[in-house]
Protein backbone atom coordinates (compact mmCIF):
# COMPACT_ATOMS: atom_id res chain seq x y z
CA UNK A 1 0.00 0.00 0.00
CA UNK A 2 1.39 3.37 -0.96
CA UNK A 3 0.56 6.26 1.37
CA UNK A 4 -0.78 8.40 -1.44
CA UNK A 5 -4.39 9.55 -1.65
CA UNK A 6 -5.65 9.97 -5.19
CA UNK A 7 -9.43 10.01 -4.74
CA UNK A 8 -12.22 10.40 -2.25
CA UNK A 9 -15.07 8.02 -3.07
CA UNK A 10 -18.47 7.17 -1.65
CA UNK A 11 -19.04 3.94 0.25
CA UNK A 12 -21.91 1.55 -0.43
CA UNK A 13 -22.76 -0.43 2.71
CA UNK A 14 -25.62 -2.92 2.18
CA UNK A 15 -26.99 -4.63 5.25
CA UNK A 16 -26.23 -8.31 5.72
CA UNK A 17 -29.76 -9.45 4.86
CA UNK A 18 -29.98 -7.61 1.55
CA UNK A 19 -26.52 -8.74 0.55
CA UNK A 20 -27.22 -12.38 1.41
CA UNK A 21 -30.42 -12.26 -0.68
CA UNK A 22 -28.56 -11.34 -3.87
CA UNK A 23 -29.10 -14.41 -6.09
CA UNK A 24 -26.08 -16.49 -7.00
CA UNK A 25 -25.64 -17.99 -10.42
CA UNK A 26 -24.65 -21.56 -11.19
CA UNK A 27 -21.08 -22.62 -11.71
CA UNK A 28 -19.48 -21.33 -14.92
CA UNK A 29 -18.39 -24.77 -16.08
CA UNK A 30 -22.01 -25.91 -16.27
CA UNK A 31 -23.26 -22.75 -17.98
CA UNK A 32 -21.72 -23.80 -21.30
CA UNK A 33 -22.95 -27.39 -21.27
CA UNK A 34 -26.44 -26.65 -22.61
CA UNK A 35 -25.22 -24.55 -25.60
CA UNK A 36 -22.57 -27.16 -26.32
CA UNK A 37 -25.16 -29.96 -26.30
CA UNK A 38 -27.41 -27.98 -28.65
CA UNK A 39 -24.51 -27.56 -31.09
CA UNK A 40 -23.64 -31.26 -30.86
CA UNK A 41 -27.24 -32.27 -31.56
CA UNK A 42 -27.54 -29.71 -34.37
CA UNK A 43 -24.38 -30.91 -36.10
CA UNK A 44 -25.57 -34.50 -35.77
CA UNK A 45 -29.00 -33.49 -37.14
CA UNK A 46 -27.42 -31.71 -40.12
CA UNK A 47 -25.39 -34.83 -40.92
CA UNK A 48 -28.59 -36.87 -40.97
CA UNK A 49 -30.59 -34.26 -42.93
CA UNK A 50 -27.98 -34.18 -45.71
CA UNK A 51 -27.40 -37.97 -45.62
CA UNK A 52 -23.76 -37.03 -45.45
CA UNK A 53 -22.61 -40.63 -45.00
CA UNK A 54 -23.43 -41.17 -48.68
CA UNK A 55 -20.93 -38.50 -49.82
CA UNK A 56 -18.03 -39.06 -47.45
CA UNK A 57 -15.75 -40.05 -50.32
CA UNK A 58 -16.83 -37.21 -52.62
CA UNK A 59 -14.73 -34.10 -53.31
CA UNK A 60 -14.93 -31.26 -50.79
CA UNK A 61 -16.55 -29.12 -53.50
CA UNK A 62 -17.84 -29.58 -57.01
CA UNK A 63 -16.53 -27.53 -59.93
CA UNK A 64 -14.61 -24.30 -59.54
CA UNK A 65 -13.67 -23.15 -56.02
CA UNK A 66 -15.94 -20.29 -54.87
CA UNK A 67 -16.33 -18.08 -51.82
CA UNK A 68 -19.41 -20.03 -50.72
CA UNK A 69 -17.28 -23.19 -50.78
CA UNK A 70 -14.67 -21.50 -48.62
CA UNK A 71 -17.21 -20.46 -46.01
CA UNK A 72 -18.98 -23.81 -46.14
CA UNK A 73 -15.76 -25.67 -45.41
CA UNK A 74 -14.49 -23.36 -42.69
CA UNK A 75 -17.89 -23.22 -40.98
CA UNK A 76 -17.96 -27.01 -40.67
CA UNK A 77 -14.42 -26.96 -39.31
CA UNK A 78 -15.34 -24.37 -36.69
CA UNK A 79 -18.45 -26.36 -35.76
CA UNK A 80 -16.34 -29.50 -35.43
CA UNK A 81 -13.85 -27.74 -33.16
CA UNK A 82 -16.72 -26.44 -31.02
CA UNK A 83 -18.14 -29.96 -30.71
CA UNK A 84 -14.77 -31.09 -29.35
CA UNK A 85 -13.98 -28.24 -26.92
CA UNK A 86 -17.05 -26.02 -26.72
CA UNK A 87 -17.96 -27.27 -23.25
CA UNK A 88 -14.66 -25.84 -21.96
CA UNK A 89 -15.68 -22.30 -22.90
CA UNK A 90 -17.98 -22.26 -19.88
CA UNK A 91 -20.18 -19.15 -19.88
CA UNK A 92 -18.70 -17.80 -23.10
CA UNK A 93 -20.24 -20.74 -24.93
CA UNK A 94 -23.61 -19.00 -24.54
CA UNK A 95 -22.49 -16.40 -27.10
CA UNK A 96 -20.09 -18.52 -29.11
CA UNK A 97 -22.56 -21.33 -29.88
CA UNK A 98 -25.15 -19.32 -31.88
CA UNK A 99 -22.34 -17.60 -33.79
CA UNK A 100 -20.86 -20.99 -34.72
CA UNK A 101 -24.19 -22.31 -36.01
CA UNK A 102 -25.05 -19.06 -37.79
CA UNK A 103 -21.72 -19.24 -39.59
CA UNK A 104 -22.68 -22.70 -40.85
CA UNK A 105 -26.32 -21.86 -41.62
CA UNK A 106 -25.60 -19.08 -44.13
CA UNK A 107 -23.53 -21.00 -46.75
CA UNK A 108 -25.73 -24.09 -46.37
CA UNK A 109 -28.80 -21.92 -47.02
CA UNK A 110 -27.18 -20.37 -50.12
CA UNK A 111 -26.34 -23.82 -51.48
CA UNK A 112 -29.83 -25.13 -50.71
CA UNK A 113 -28.81 -27.94 -48.37
CA UNK A 114 -31.55 -29.64 -46.34
CA UNK A 115 -29.37 -29.14 -43.26
CA UNK A 116 -29.90 -25.36 -43.45
CA UNK A 117 -33.22 -25.73 -41.63
CA UNK A 118 -31.52 -27.75 -38.90
CA UNK A 119 -28.79 -25.14 -38.47
CA UNK A 120 -31.30 -22.28 -38.26
CA UNK A 121 -33.36 -24.24 -35.71
CA UNK A 122 -30.21 -24.58 -33.61
CA UNK A 123 -29.53 -20.87 -33.95
CA UNK A 124 -33.08 -20.12 -32.76
CA UNK A 125 -32.77 -22.39 -29.72
CA UNK A 126 -29.42 -20.89 -28.79
CA UNK A 127 -30.81 -17.40 -29.29
CA UNK A 128 -33.53 -18.16 -26.75
CA UNK A 129 -30.94 -19.57 -24.32
CA UNK A 130 -28.69 -16.51 -24.74
CA UNK A 131 -31.65 -14.15 -24.28
CA UNK A 132 -32.56 -15.99 -21.09
CA UNK A 133 -29.02 -15.56 -19.74
CA UNK A 134 -28.95 -11.89 -20.75
CA UNK A 135 -32.27 -11.17 -19.03
CA UNK A 136 -31.05 -12.89 -15.87
CA UNK A 137 -27.90 -10.76 -15.89
CA UNK A 138 -29.95 -7.62 -16.53
CA UNK A 139 -32.25 -8.40 -13.58
CA UNK A 140 -29.23 -9.06 -11.38
CA UNK A 141 -27.63 -5.78 -12.45
CA UNK A 142 -30.84 -3.87 -11.76
CA UNK A 143 -30.92 -5.37 -8.26
CA UNK A 144 -27.30 -4.38 -7.63
CA UNK A 145 -28.08 -0.88 -8.87
CA UNK A 146 -31.03 -0.61 -6.46
CA UNK A 147 -28.82 -1.76 -3.57
CA UNK A 148 -26.21 0.82 -4.55
CA UNK A 149 -28.92 3.48 -4.46
CA UNK A 150 -30.40 2.85 -1.02
CA UNK A 151 -27.17 1.63 0.67
CA UNK A 152 -25.08 4.69 -0.19
CA UNK A 153 -23.67 6.02 3.06
CA UNK A 154 -22.48 9.45 1.89
CA UNK A 155 -19.42 8.59 3.96
CA UNK A 156 -16.38 9.44 1.85
CA UNK A 157 -13.36 7.16 1.94
CA UNK A 158 -9.77 8.00 1.08
CA UNK A 159 -8.61 5.77 -1.77
CA UNK A 160 -5.00 5.05 -2.59
CA UNK A 161 -3.30 5.17 -5.97
CA UNK A 162 -2.65 1.43 -6.25
CA UNK A 163 -6.34 0.57 -5.90
CA UNK A 164 -7.29 2.84 -8.78
CA UNK A 165 -4.43 1.44 -10.85
CA UNK A 166 -5.72 -2.08 -10.19
CA UNK A 167 -9.26 -1.27 -11.34
CA UNK A 168 -8.03 0.61 -14.39
CA UNK A 169 -5.61 -2.22 -15.10
CA UNK A 170 -8.45 -4.76 -15.09
CA UNK A 171 -10.41 -2.54 -17.46
CA UNK A 172 -7.44 -2.06 -19.78
CA UNK A 173 -6.77 -5.80 -19.72
CA UNK A 174 -10.26 -6.51 -21.06
CA UNK A 175 -9.84 -3.94 -23.83
CA UNK A 176 -6.32 -5.14 -24.64
CA UNK A 177 -7.53 -8.72 -24.99
CA UNK A 178 -10.32 -7.64 -27.34
CA UNK A 179 -7.99 -5.45 -29.43
CA UNK A 180 -5.31 -8.15 -29.78
CA UNK A 181 -7.88 -10.77 -30.74
CA UNK A 182 -9.48 -8.41 -33.25
CA UNK A 183 -6.10 -7.63 -34.75
CA UNK A 184 -5.36 -11.33 -35.06
CA UNK A 185 -8.71 -11.89 -36.77
CA UNK A 186 -8.05 -9.07 -39.26
CA UNK A 187 -4.63 -10.45 -40.14
CA UNK A 188 -6.02 -13.98 -40.46
CA UNK A 189 -8.82 -12.81 -42.77
CA UNK A 190 -6.29 -10.88 -44.83
CA UNK A 191 -4.16 -14.00 -45.22
CA UNK A 192 -7.27 -16.03 -46.03
CA UNK A 193 -8.29 -13.57 -48.74
CA UNK A 194 -4.83 -13.53 -50.33
CA UNK A 195 -4.58 -17.33 -50.41
CA UNK A 196 -8.18 -17.65 -51.60
CA UNK A 197 -7.51 -15.48 -54.66
CA UNK A 198 -4.71 -17.86 -55.67
CA UNK A 199 -7.09 -20.83 -55.28
CA UNK A 200 -10.20 -19.20 -56.77
CA UNK A 201 -11.64 -21.06 -59.75
CA UNK A 202 -9.64 -24.26 -59.35
CA UNK A 203 -11.21 -27.65 -58.87
CA UNK A 204 -10.57 -29.84 -55.87
CA UNK A 205 -8.31 -32.12 -57.92
CA UNK A 206 -6.37 -29.20 -59.38
CA UNK A 207 -5.51 -28.07 -55.85
CA UNK A 208 -4.18 -31.55 -55.01
CA UNK A 209 -7.27 -32.25 -52.88
CA UNK A 210 -6.47 -29.63 -50.27
CA UNK A 211 -7.43 -26.00 -49.72
CA UNK A 212 -5.14 -23.79 -47.64
CA UNK A 213 -7.53 -20.84 -47.54
CA UNK A 214 -10.22 -22.71 -45.61
CA UNK A 215 -7.63 -23.83 -43.01
CA UNK A 216 -6.50 -20.24 -42.43
CA UNK A 217 -10.14 -19.12 -42.63
CA UNK A 218 -11.05 -21.53 -39.83
CA UNK A 219 -8.60 -19.75 -37.57
CA UNK A 220 -9.86 -16.36 -38.75
CA UNK A 221 -13.47 -17.31 -38.01
CA UNK A 222 -12.55 -18.63 -34.55
CA UNK A 223 -10.66 -15.41 -33.75
CA UNK A 224 -13.62 -13.35 -34.99
CA UNK A 225 -16.01 -15.19 -32.68
CA UNK A 226 -13.58 -14.72 -29.77
CA UNK A 227 -13.24 -11.00 -30.57
CA UNK A 228 -17.04 -10.57 -30.60
CA UNK A 229 -17.24 -12.23 -27.18
CA UNK A 230 -14.41 -10.12 -25.74
CA UNK A 231 -15.85 -6.84 -27.04
CA UNK A 232 -19.21 -7.89 -25.63
CA UNK A 233 -17.57 -8.35 -22.24
CA UNK A 234 -15.98 -4.91 -22.50
CA UNK A 235 -19.29 -3.24 -23.33
CA UNK A 236 -21.20 -5.14 -20.65
CA UNK A 237 -18.60 -4.33 -18.00
CA UNK A 238 -18.68 -0.62 -18.90
CA UNK A 239 -22.48 -0.58 -18.87
CA UNK A 240 -22.60 -2.44 -15.55
CA UNK A 241 -20.13 -0.04 -13.95
CA UNK A 242 -22.23 2.96 -15.00
CA UNK A 243 -25.42 1.23 -13.84
CA UNK A 244 -24.15 0.83 -10.27
CA UNK A 245 -22.66 4.31 -10.04
CA UNK A 246 -19.07 3.87 -11.20
CA UNK A 247 -15.98 2.91 -9.26
CA UNK A 248 -17.40 3.03 -5.75
CA UNK A 249 -16.20 1.23 -2.65
CA UNK A 250 -18.51 -1.51 -1.38
CA UNK A 251 -18.39 -2.37 2.32
CA UNK A 252 -19.94 -5.85 2.24
CA UNK A 253 -20.29 -8.90 4.51
CA UNK A 254 -17.28 -11.09 3.81
CA UNK A 255 -18.85 -14.54 4.20
CA UNK A 256 -22.14 -14.15 2.32
CA UNK A 257 -23.40 -12.64 -0.91
CA UNK A 258 -22.24 -12.89 -4.51
CA UNK A 259 -18.49 -12.43 -4.00
CA UNK A 260 -15.62 -13.52 -1.79
CA UNK A 261 -13.57 -10.46 -1.05
CA UNK A 262 -10.52 -11.30 1.04
CA UNK A 263 -7.37 -9.54 -0.13
CA UNK A 264 -4.69 -12.19 -0.57
CA UNK A 265 -1.68 -11.87 1.72
CA UNK A 266 -2.78 -8.42 2.85
CA UNK A 267 -2.53 -9.37 6.53
CA UNK A 268 1.25 -9.61 6.60
CA UNK A 269 2.68 -7.81 3.55
CA UNK A 270 4.14 -4.50 4.60
CA UNK A 271 2.46 -1.51 2.89
CA UNK A 272 5.06 0.92 4.19
CA UNK A 273 7.80 -0.83 2.23
CA UNK A 274 5.98 0.08 -0.96
CA UNK A 275 5.81 3.77 -0.18
CA UNK A 276 8.07 6.46 1.19
CA UNK A 277 6.64 8.07 4.32
CA UNK A 278 7.26 5.14 6.68
CA UNK A 279 10.81 4.73 5.36
CA UNK A 280 11.80 8.26 6.34
CA UNK A 281 10.09 7.87 9.73
CA UNK A 282 12.53 5.14 10.77
CA UNK A 283 11.09 1.98 9.22
CA UNK A 284 13.78 -0.54 8.26
CA UNK A 285 11.45 -3.22 6.80
CA UNK A 286 12.40 -2.54 3.20
CA UNK A 287 16.09 -2.28 4.08
CA UNK A 288 15.94 -5.71 5.73
CA UNK A 289 13.98 -7.10 2.79
CA UNK A 290 16.61 -5.94 0.29
CA UNK A 291 19.38 -7.53 2.35
CA UNK A 292 17.75 -10.93 1.83
CA UNK A 293 16.29 -10.23 -1.63
CA UNK A 294 18.85 -7.91 -3.30
CA UNK A 295 17.44 -8.62 -6.77
CA UNK A 296 14.30 -6.67 -5.77
CA UNK A 297 16.36 -3.46 -5.77
CA UNK A 298 15.72 -3.09 -9.50
CA UNK A 299 11.95 -3.61 -9.19
CA UNK A 300 9.53 -0.70 -8.89
CA UNK A 301 8.61 -0.01 -5.27
CA UNK A 302 5.01 -1.08 -5.77
CA UNK A 303 6.09 -4.53 -6.99
CA UNK A 304 8.25 -5.34 -3.96
CA UNK A 305 6.28 -7.53 -1.55
CA UNK A 306 8.01 -6.48 1.65
CA UNK A 307 7.21 -8.41 4.82
CA UNK A 308 7.21 -6.70 8.20
CA UNK A 309 10.64 -7.08 9.75
CA UNK A 310 10.76 -8.55 13.25
CA UNK A 311 13.57 -6.08 14.06
CA UNK A 312 11.96 -2.86 12.80
CA UNK A 313 11.67 -0.21 15.54
CA UNK A 314 8.27 0.78 14.13
CA UNK A 315 6.80 -2.60 13.15
CA UNK A 316 8.94 -5.19 14.92
CA UNK A 317 8.28 -7.53 17.82
CA UNK A 318 9.77 -5.15 20.40
CA UNK A 319 7.34 -2.45 19.31
CA UNK A 320 4.42 -4.88 19.64
CA UNK A 321 5.44 -5.95 23.12
CA UNK A 322 6.29 -2.47 24.39
CA UNK A 323 2.80 -1.11 23.71
CA UNK A 324 0.61 -0.59 26.72
CA UNK A 325 -2.73 -2.46 26.67
CA UNK A 326 -4.50 0.81 25.92
CA UNK A 327 -2.18 1.58 23.02
CA UNK A 328 -2.48 -1.97 21.71
CA UNK A 329 -6.30 -1.78 21.67
CA UNK A 330 -6.20 1.39 19.55
CA UNK A 331 -4.07 -0.33 16.90
CA UNK A 332 -6.00 -3.56 16.35
CA UNK A 333 -6.35 -2.91 12.61
CA UNK A 334 -2.56 -2.70 12.18
CA UNK A 335 -1.34 -5.84 10.52
CA UNK A 336 2.11 -5.68 12.05
CA UNK A 337 0.67 -6.47 15.49
CA UNK A 338 -0.29 -10.00 14.53
CA UNK A 339 1.38 -13.22 13.51
CA UNK A 340 0.53 -13.90 9.87
CA UNK A 341 -1.20 -17.18 10.85
CA UNK A 342 -3.42 -15.50 13.41
CA UNK A 343 -7.12 -14.94 12.68
CA UNK A 344 -8.37 -11.40 12.61
CA UNK A 345 -10.09 -9.91 15.67
CA UNK A 346 -13.86 -10.40 15.75
CA UNK A 347 -16.16 -7.63 16.90
CA UNK A 348 -18.59 -8.25 19.73
CA UNK A 349 -21.59 -7.02 17.75
CA UNK A 350 -23.65 -9.46 15.72
CA UNK A 351 -22.57 -7.63 12.58
CA UNK A 352 -20.66 -10.11 10.37
CA UNK A 353 -17.08 -9.39 9.37
CA UNK A 354 -16.98 -7.14 6.35
CA UNK A 355 -14.65 -6.45 3.46
CA UNK A 356 -14.03 -3.46 1.22
CA UNK A 357 -14.25 -3.92 -2.55
CA UNK A 358 -13.60 -1.30 -5.22
CA UNK A 359 -15.51 -1.22 -8.50
CA UNK A 360 -17.99 -4.05 -7.87
CA UNK A 361 -20.34 -4.19 -10.88
CA UNK A 362 -22.43 -7.30 -10.37
CA UNK A 363 -21.63 -10.29 -12.53
CA UNK A 364 -19.62 -8.20 -14.98
CA UNK A 365 -16.83 -7.48 -12.50
CA UNK A 366 -16.48 -8.70 -8.89
CA UNK A 367 -14.32 -5.75 -7.88
CA UNK A 368 -10.88 -5.39 -6.30
CA UNK A 369 -10.53 -6.26 -2.57
CA UNK A 370 -9.00 -3.46 -0.52
CA UNK A 371 -7.00 -3.33 2.67
CA UNK A 372 -7.06 -0.45 5.11
CA UNK A 373 -4.28 1.33 6.90
CA UNK A 374 -5.78 3.93 9.19
CA UNK A 375 -8.25 5.96 7.14
CA UNK A 376 -6.73 5.00 3.79
CA UNK A 377 -8.01 2.11 1.66
CA UNK A 378 -5.71 0.71 -0.99
CA UNK A 379 -4.28 -2.47 -2.50
CA UNK A 380 -0.86 -3.98 -1.96
CA UNK A 381 0.17 -3.84 -5.63
CA UNK A 382 -1.03 -1.94 -8.73
CA UNK A 383 -2.21 -5.20 -10.29
CA UNK A 384 -4.19 -6.68 -7.43
CA UNK A 385 -6.36 -9.68 -8.25
CA UNK A 386 -10.13 -9.34 -8.43
CA UNK A 387 -12.46 -10.86 -5.88
CA UNK A 388 -13.96 -14.28 -6.54
CA UNK A 389 -17.58 -14.79 -7.50
CA UNK A 390 -19.62 -17.19 -5.39
CA UNK A 391 -21.78 -19.74 -7.15
CA UNK A 392 -24.99 -21.48 -6.27
CA UNK A 393 -24.12 -25.03 -5.28
CA UNK A 394 -27.64 -26.35 -4.91
CA UNK A 395 -28.27 -25.49 -1.30
CA UNK A 396 -24.75 -26.32 -0.10
CA UNK A 397 -22.40 -23.82 1.46
CA UNK A 398 -22.28 -20.92 -1.00
CA UNK A 399 -19.15 -19.43 0.49
CA UNK A 400 -16.66 -22.21 -0.16
CA UNK A 401 -13.90 -19.89 -1.46
CA UNK A 402 -14.10 -17.76 1.68
CA UNK A 403 -14.39 -20.89 3.79
CA UNK A 404 -11.10 -22.15 2.41
CA UNK A 405 -9.50 -18.80 3.11
CA UNK A 406 -10.77 -18.74 6.69
CA UNK A 407 -9.65 -22.30 7.26
CA UNK A 408 -6.19 -21.31 6.09
CA UNK A 409 -6.06 -18.40 8.51
CA UNK A 410 -7.29 -20.49 11.42
CA UNK A 411 -5.14 -23.50 10.54
CA UNK A 412 -2.08 -22.32 12.45
CA UNK A 413 -1.77 -23.48 16.04
CA UNK A 414 -0.80 -20.88 18.61
CA UNK A 415 2.45 -21.54 20.45
CA UNK A 416 2.00 -22.82 24.00
CA UNK A 417 5.26 -21.43 25.32
CA UNK A 418 6.90 -18.05 25.49
CA UNK A 419 3.68 -16.19 26.36
CA UNK A 420 4.37 -12.67 27.57
CA UNK A 421 0.87 -11.52 28.52
CA UNK A 422 -2.64 -11.24 27.21
CA UNK A 423 -4.80 -8.19 26.60
CA UNK A 424 -8.56 -8.16 27.02
CA UNK A 425 -10.06 -6.70 23.84
CA UNK A 426 -13.61 -6.21 25.12
CA UNK A 427 -13.00 -2.52 25.98
CA UNK A 428 -12.27 -1.97 22.28
CA UNK A 429 -15.47 -3.74 21.19
CA UNK A 430 -13.89 -7.05 20.20
CA UNK A 431 -14.37 -10.57 21.48
CA UNK A 432 -11.64 -12.41 23.35
CA UNK A 433 -8.08 -11.37 23.87
CA UNK A 434 -4.71 -10.79 22.26
CA UNK A 435 -1.85 -13.02 23.39
CA UNK A 436 1.62 -11.54 23.17
CA UNK A 437 4.80 -13.59 22.96
CA UNK A 438 8.39 -12.89 23.86
CA UNK A 439 9.79 -13.77 20.46
CA UNK A 440 6.84 -13.46 18.09
CA UNK A 441 3.97 -11.22 17.15
CA UNK A 442 0.63 -11.39 18.89
CA UNK A 443 -2.07 -13.98 18.30
CA UNK A 444 -5.80 -13.39 18.56
CA UNK A 445 -8.13 -15.67 20.51
CA UNK A 446 -11.91 -15.38 20.73
CA UNK A 447 -11.79 -16.98 24.16
CA UNK A 448 -12.59 -14.62 27.00
CA UNK A 449 -9.40 -15.65 28.82
CA UNK A 450 -6.36 -17.75 27.95
CA UNK A 451 -6.77 -21.53 28.10
CA UNK A 452 -5.36 -23.30 31.14
CA UNK A 453 -2.42 -24.47 29.05
CA UNK A 454 -1.17 -20.90 28.75
CA UNK A 455 1.17 -19.93 31.56
CA UNK A 456 2.36 -16.35 31.05
CA UNK A 457 6.00 -15.97 31.96
CA UNK A 458 7.56 -13.12 33.85
CA UNK A 459 9.69 -10.56 32.09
Amino acid sequence: MRNEVTAVVDVIRPDAGAWADVPLRGRARWAGVVPWLIVVLTVAGSFIADRAWETLDDDAWTGAYRAVDLFGLLSLSVAGIFVLIGWALHRRAIIAAPLVLCLAAVPHTIEGYDSAVVFWAGVALLGVWAARALLASARHLRLIGEIAGFARTNRPLLLGALALESVRGARKSRVRRAVITSGGAVLAWLATTIVFFFELGYTYAELDYVSVSDVIGTGAAALTIAAIIFWGEVLWANHSSRAVGGDLVWDVPANTGPITAFPASSWFIHPGGLGKSEDVAGCICREEHLRTEPEDEDLPLQEQEVLYSSYCPLHGIDRVNNLSPEEFRTLLDRRWLWDFRSPRPTKISDEPSRALVLGFAGRAFPGIPLVTEGRLADTITPNAEAAEERFDTGGKNHSHPAEGYLQWWSFGLRPHHGVLDYIDLEPAGYKGCAIRYRHDRAWYSEEASPPDSYEPQKH
